[in-house]
């Protein structure tokens, strides 16, 4: 494998963990904000009654149009690979070595210090882990979205006589 390829390859990897990160914060910011709507719908039913049929439309409707902007919001996250190679100097003390690595890989030149240059880069690509650079971590907005999902639950099997338990089809 050249050093090209394996700067590039680095740089992929470092792209899908970035990428990946950042779905996973959208998707638990999404989520904590859409869930809002089903504990409110539940709140509102303590008062109101409302129909199994009325649940099951609410909660269809609710579902598809949560679904659809979620991928709305996730669409087009990904950074460019030289973006992404300023993050992996940055995150490893790399002094620019990979990002003018890159540069040179996409604006190519015959030198010897072109070559030393990529060369350097590439043992240091070899010796990072994309895994190590970026790492995965739960984003804080999952734990509200789980507080709200346990909030439904708990709205939803609370024993007060005007309360329907959806999920036993009570309505």
């Amino acid at each position: 494998m050249s050093d090209s390829e394996l700067i590039i390859r680095l740089l992929k990897a470092a792209e899908k963990r970035v990428r990946g990160n950042r779905v996973l914060q959208e998707i638990a910011s999404g989520l904590a904000f859409a869930l809002l709507l089903p504990v409110l719908f539940k709140i509102l039913d303590f008062f109101v009654g409302f129909q199994l049929t009325t649940v099951t439309i609410f909660f269809v409707v609710w579902g598809i149009s949560t679904a659809i902007w979620l991928f709305w919001r996730t669409r087009g996250l990904g950074q460019s690979l030289q973006q992404i190679a300023a993050s992996v100097d940055t995150r490893s003390s790399g002094h620019d070595q990979i990002k003018t690595a890159y540069w040179f890989i996409r604006n190519p030149k015959e030198s010897a210090w072109v070559e030393a240059q990529l060369r350097r880069a590439a043992t240091s690509a070899s010796s990072l882990s994309p895994h190590s650079l970026f790492p995965r971590h739960l984003p804080r907005a999952l734990y509200l979205a789980m507080g709200l999902v346990l909030l439904l639950g708990i709205l939803n099997f609370a024993p007060l006589p005007w309360n329907n338990n959806w999920l036993l089809g009570e309505g």
